[in-house]
Order: C-alpha cells, then structure tokens, then sequence
C-alpha cells in the first residue's frame, strides 16, 4: 500500500515532462490520477500508460488559463473521482522565450508565460478550494535553465516531500 492509496491527485501538464513524472509516481504511490493537459494525443497517451502501471487515471483537455475550462475538468474530476480532491500538482507551464535583453522581451510572448504560469494556477486553485477538497497540498514549480524544484512549504508533514526530490527535469524518476 502505497503514500497517496485512496487519495485523488489532480495533475496539470500532467501529459508530459515533471507532469507526467509527478503522475506516474502518484500513481504508482497508490493515488487515482486526474491529469488536465493540453495535448489530447499525449494525453491519451499518458493515461494508456498510467493505466498499464496498475494505476487509475482520467485524462482531460483542460486550457488552464480559460476559466470554463477549468470548471469543467474540476466537474469531471469530481465526477469520477468522488468528492474530494487529496493534491493538487501545478505542474503545466512554459518558460517562454529566454536570453532575451529585457528591452527585447516580446509583450505578447511574456503575456502568454504570465497567463499560463500565474493566472492558471490561480483558477486551479479557485476551482479547488471553494468546495474546500484539498487535504494535502499545491505545488508550485520554479524552473530554470538548469534545475527544476518544486515549492514545498517547510513545515508541511506531506508524503509528496519524499516523492517530489525524485522527479527529474524532464520527469524522469530519479532514486528510491
């Protein structure tokens, strides 16, 4: 019996990368798995593959950055999943364009990496905790050109302190 057995995990990015990564070893930890990602092809693909590991997944198109969108993966989830919501991993996000001189930086493109990066998670949130489901805890990732970390307040008794340091840049599980 696994960390995350009977817990409800809701992924975002989940189709690939630390995403799926983070996914994959929530599932194998025992959690179902509600992955909201763009790409429906990888997505199929990444569910396919959560399934064969013994896991139990559902894979919804979801943009994070459209309010509607969000409410509706949430509905989902729920809907199969059951009532609660255990975790909730940020993991969907784009670094945009980088070495870039700041008086270069395109208006459009650093919009786009703020919608995704900052407004999504907020409407992750907000379609989570109005219904007040969330046990466990939200990550947040901060990448950079040579590492990738997640956010994991200090003083949190959370099982997802050991599972995080194991997932790779690229979600590659890494150790134990």
């Amino acid at each position: 019996m696994g960390r995350f057995t009977g817990q409800v995990a809701i992924v975002t990015g989940g189709a690939q990368g630390i995403g799926l990564g983070i996914a994959k070893q929530l599932g194998i930890e025992g959690a179902s798995i509600a992955m909201w990602d763009l790409n429906p092809q990888m997505l199929g693909e990444a569910e396919k593959t959560l399934v064969c590991e013994g896991g139990r997944s559902l894979g919804i198109v979801c943009d994070v950055t459209r309010p509607d969108n969000v409410e509706r993966a949430m509905a989902r989830t729920l809907e199969n999943f059951g009532s609660r919501i255990d975790v909730l991993v940020t993991a969907a996000g784009i670094t945009g364009k980088t070495n870039v001189k700041t008086h270069e930086v395109d208006l459009a493109d650093f919009e786009r990496v703020m919608e995704l990066n900052v407004m999504g998670i907020l409407l992750c949130i907000k379609a989570v905790l109005p219904a007040k489901t969330v046990r466990e805890l939200l990550l947040r990732w901060e990448a950079s050109a040579s590492e990738c970390a997640p956010y994991v307040p200090p003083s949190h008794p959370s099982p997802l302190r050991v599972l995080v340091p194991h997932v790779g840049r690229q979600g590659h599980l890494h150790g134990p």
